[in-house]
């Protein structure tokens, strides 16, 4: 099982400051994009991307989601969708994040789990 997060940047190099991926406010109508590095493309497996986010509304949320350029699916309002792995490349892969809401939304977390097929079947 592997899990790979965008984390927090904590580096400060003077007069050449690093934008923190996240949290990362994404307005109404509007995406953000995140890289995920995986190294090696993964063997048949298990994939989900899960976000952990806020919003100023109770009302579901539903953030449709592009995979290096492709559109992959959408992310429900229990924050996990799956992801075929063959959509993964190899090294980093970028996911666009879309807010289809008339609201901003916070995105406080992104993170991509695989986990080996269940060869069990």
């Amino acid at each position: 099982n592997r899990t790979y997060e965008v984390t927090y940047t904590d580096i400060q190099i003077p007069g050449d400051p690093i934008p923190a991926p996240l949290p990362k406010t994404i307005g109404k109508h509007e995406s953000a994009e995140f890289e995920i590095p995986i190294g090696p493309k993964p063997l048949p497996s298990e994939v989900t991307l899960s976000v952990v986010y806020e919003s100023t509304s109770d009302n579901p949320i539903y953030f449709p989601v592009k995979l290096n350029g492709d559109p992959v699916g959408r992310i429900d309002y229990t924050g996990r969708m799956p992801i075929d792995f063959r959509a993964l490349t190899e090294g980093t892969n970028r996911f666009e994040i879309a807010n289809g809401m008339d609201y901003p939304i916070v995105i406080k977390q992104v993170d991509l789990q695989i986990s080996p097929e269940d060869d069990s079947r």
